[in-house]
């Protein structure tokens, strides 16, 4: 008897944890101007050329967190079982968002670029989902649920900017910090879920060394091996051109008129819920 078939919903639980590491992604996209730039600056950091810098900083924080985090999760995935990971990082998923939001609140930059690498690194979180979802599956239903992880990173990348969005509405007298403390709010409700409806399951390799030395071999390993970088660049370059679009849109086209934000915001799911139709 599968996992699935013993707690029906813990694959949508584990769906659900999947938009939750994705989803910190976009969770800041239509805020960062914001931050750095107009009348609601926070990060005062000096000069323009400090401020770009300093805005492209804050983005770059959370992919590289990923890059670095999901090698370090596998590997402890593998010698600690996956409940246990999964846990650890969702809770720590929802301790970076509360320190986001306390960074942004005092004004600390270093501190708001320390939270979403830590975002980054814990969002590696997915692919344990991913492949838990894949070992609770039947023959019957694994073509659906591998549907359901497709259409979930893509959503997640879409939610983001929309909780943003409607909980940063002034209307509502809400801040620019809400998102956060939301996003914690979910993580943290998730990571119960987890807790209380998925088995716990045993170490797949408790006998496993953690070394730096193969961790940092895996990160390598997506610079140095031909095929990776060739479909890397190819990505890249669609990728760069995606973003020109959005996130230069994003720089300039930042008012403080909510409407134009809220304008920005959909833009973001016309483009995603695409995709998310597509797969």
């Amino acid at each position: 008897m599968t996992n699935e078939s013993k707690h029906p919903w813990i694959v949508h639980i584990l769906i659900l944890t999947i938009i939750i590491d994705i989803m910190g992604v976009g969770l800041v996209f239509p805020i960062m101007p914001a931050l750095f730039f107009g009348d609601t600056t926070v990060f005062v950091l000096g000069s323009t050329h400090m401020q770009n810098w300093g805005y492209a900083i804050g983005l770059a924080a959370w992919p590289l967190g990923l890059i670095l985090g999901g090698p370090i999760l596998g590997e402890l995935s593998d010698k600690f079982g996956r409940k246990k990971i999964l846990l650890i990082a969702l809770f720590l998923t929802a301790g970076s968002y509360a320190i986001s939001g306390f960074s942004i609140y005092v004004g600390s930059y270093v501190i708001f670029v320390l939270s979403r690498l830590m975002s980054g690194i814990v969002g590696g979180a997915f692919e344990i989902a991913q492949a838990t979802v894949i070992d609770a599956s039947t023959k019957q239903n694994k073509a659906r649920n591998l549907g359901f992880i497709a259409m979930a990173a893509s959503l997640g990348f879409m939610i983001g900017p929309i909780i943003t969005s409607i909980t940063t509405n002034a209307y509502f007298g809400w801040s620019i910090t809400t998102p956060f403390w939301f996003a914690m709010a979910i993580s943290f409700i998730n990571a119960l879920c987890i807790l209380f409806l998925m088995k716990w399951d045993r170490a797949k390799h408790p006998e496993l060394a953690i070394k730096l030395s193969s961790l940092l071999k895996t990160v390598t390993f997506l610079l140095t091996d031909k095929r990776v970088v060739f479909i890397g660049i190819i990505y890249l370059f669609i990728y760069a051109m995606w973003m020109g679009v959005l996130w230069t849109g994003n720089r300039f086209i930042f008012r403080s008129n909510v409407w134009v934000q809220y304008q920005y915001d959909w833009d973001f799911l016309c483009n995603d819920g695409s995709f998310c139709g597509t797969v």
